[in-house]
């Protein structure tokens, strides 16, 4: 089933309730330290693994001397053994990624880049970023005889027999999803604030219509009956925040500005989309579109995997059928006569060179993909 976050706010809570939370969050990140230090001396025998064992939580608790309870050791325990385990696995399939290139008779100068990646991972170090993924210990009460606040985050497994209440306001963005879904117990918490996830079943669809989508950096989304978004309601465009993050480093505030008003605008535009009266939505099916590639600094800032991601779950939510078809010549072949050439198309016009037809490239490239 679909799940969608909602981020709720401590801002209200009183000055002994964060000293109580700032104090929790410190302890458990040092737990969270330890278990991430013990699976890393011990990824081997561990590995095989799909969640935390139990004697793992008691061998922890002795080096720490926690008064973390075995629930709360349960889901730090969960949280350290996905942080270790994604960062080996992450390494492992760039290691299988080398070794299958080797044996395909790539060059040394071909695998340069994926090379560097192979140095081995460094231990993960938890900081005071890093947020409590609590989902043992959470219980989320709607009902309260509290007028000023909608809900009640009751927390256990921090001492014995003792449970403490964070009360917080709903949002309106919660108030929507909780029209269609049901809230779950998980809850990830920092010093100012909560996400809490939403279950949401698909709605049934009995449609027909067939929708293919073009995703690119001049238009965020390029859909086969016409429609197209490039920019938020203020007229920013994607390809201007893009320009903007090319000229700044990494890890700046402005960088993270940038950054989030990309997301804005990527959410806008797919927000905006129409698919009432669609069965299916056909994408192009794209692998590896950076790999042994130089790309400039304003194309390495286009996040196309979120793009696809938010496309996937709005689907998911409307219970579409997304297809994954092939994008060979998708934007060079024409959509009237199926004749392909790399003349077709001139930058964001294309022009077929055997029937004349002309349109907007985007747009002939969607209309392909849902004819495939």
């Amino acid at each position: 089933m679909p799940t969608k976050s909602s981020i709720l706010s401590f801002k209200f809570l009183n000055k002994k309730k964060k000293i109580w939370l700032s104090d929790f969050l410190t302890e458990y990140r040092r737990v969270l330290q330890a278990f991430v230090d013990y699976f890393w001396e011990n990824y081997d025998k561990i590995k095989h693994y799909k969640y935390a064992d139990s004697q793992h939580y008691k061998d922890v608790q002795k080096i720490t001397n926690t008064y973390f309870m075995s629930a709360m050791l349960k889901d730090c325990a969960n949280q350290g053994f996905g942080i270790v385990n994604g960062t080996w696995k992450k390494y492992k399939q760039r290691e299988w990624r080398y070794n299958k290139e080797v044996e395909n008779g790539k060059s040394v100068e071909e695998l340069e880049y994926l090379h560097k990646l192979l140095i081995l991972p460094t231990k993960p170090i938890i900081d005071e970023n890093v947020k409590a993924n609590c989902s043992n210990v959470v219980q989320i009460l709607s009902e309260t005889t509290m007028s000023t606040f909608d809900f009640i985050i009751s927390l256990r497994g921090t001492e014995k027999r003792k449970k403490t209440i964070l009360p917080v306001k709903a949002t309106s963005h919660l108030r929507k999803l909780l029209e269609r879904g049901t809230l779950n117990r998980s809850a990830m918490l920092s010093e100012e604030d909560v996400q809490v996830s939403v279950s949401i079943p698909p709605l049934p669809n009995d449609e027909d219509g067939i929708l293919g989508i073009d995703i690119g950096i001049t238009n965020v989304v390029t859909a086969s009956d016409g429609q197209f978004y490039s920019s938020d309601a203020d007229g920013n465009s994607l390809a201007k925040i893009l320009k903007k993050m090319s000229n700044v480093k990494g890890e700046t505030k402005a960088f993270q500005r940038y950054s989030t008003h990309r997301k804005n605008i990527i959410n806008y535009c797919i927000n905006q989309l129409d698919l009432d009266g669609i069965r299916e939505v056909k994408l192009e099916k794209i692998k590896d579109m950076r790999r042994y590639k130089r790309v400039s600094r304003f194309q390495g800032r286009w996040i196309y995997p979120y793009i696809l991601q938010r496309l996937k779950e709005k689907c998911q939510l409307l219970g579409i059928k997304v297809k994954f078809v092939r994008c060979a010549y998708s934007s060079q072949q024409c959509s009237k006569c199926d004749f392909v050439d790399k003349q077709n198309r001139r930058e964001s016009r294309f022009c077929c060179k055997s029937c004349g037809y002309e349109a907007d490239a985007d747009l002939n490239a969607a209309v392909n993909l849902s004819k495939r």
